[in-house]
């Protein structure tokens, strides 16, 4: 469902999707970290994992 750009739900919606990012931006570079260290770990699930979080981090 599209919602209206000038729509109230909207703007509340966005305003909390960037909230999230905001305190996301202050361990970003410990996240990174997290994923590129689980790259060589010998579990499949681990590094599967880690390169689906490298590819949202990075598209």
């Amino acid at each position: 469902m599209m919602l209206n750009p000038s729509s109230r739900l909207k703007g509340e919606m966005d305003w909390q999707k960037y909230e999230t990012a905001r305190c996301l931006h202050k361990c970003v570079d410990k996240i990174r970290a997290n994923y590129q260290e689980d790259w060589t770990s010998n579990e499949m699930r681990v590094r599967q994992r880690a390169v689906a979080m490298y590819l949202i981090d990075k598209v």
